[in-house]
């Protein structure tokens, strides 16, 4: 089993990841907002895929989401974007 927990709080936000995954036989992608970086999600990624191990990632409020390596379609990885508050511009 392929897994990656990472403590809350031990990364800051931008090496923080939105992680997207197309499951096959279903319609809607699982979206997971991760503490890891992007490249870690990638080789988690790549390591389930070649040991055919379910793909286990942590999202940074604790849930658990697993998936077994031969229903995962694709994974799509982007850096999170910061939320903004207020009315402030850039």
């Amino acid at each position: 089993m392929t897994t990656a927990k990472k403590p809350a709080g031990s990364s800051n936000s931008n090496d923080r990841a939105e992680i997207r995954i197309g499951v096959s036989d279903s319609t809607r992608e699982l979206t997971i907002e991760s503490t890891l970086s992007s490249g870690e999600v990638e080789s988690l990624v790549a390591k389930s895929a070649s040991s055919d191990a379910p793909l286990v990632l942590q999202d940074e409020k604790g849930r658990t989401v697993i998936v077994p390596a031969n229903k995962i379609s694709y994974v799509e990885i982007s850096p999170r974007a910061i939320r903004k508050v207020g009315f402030g511009t850039d």
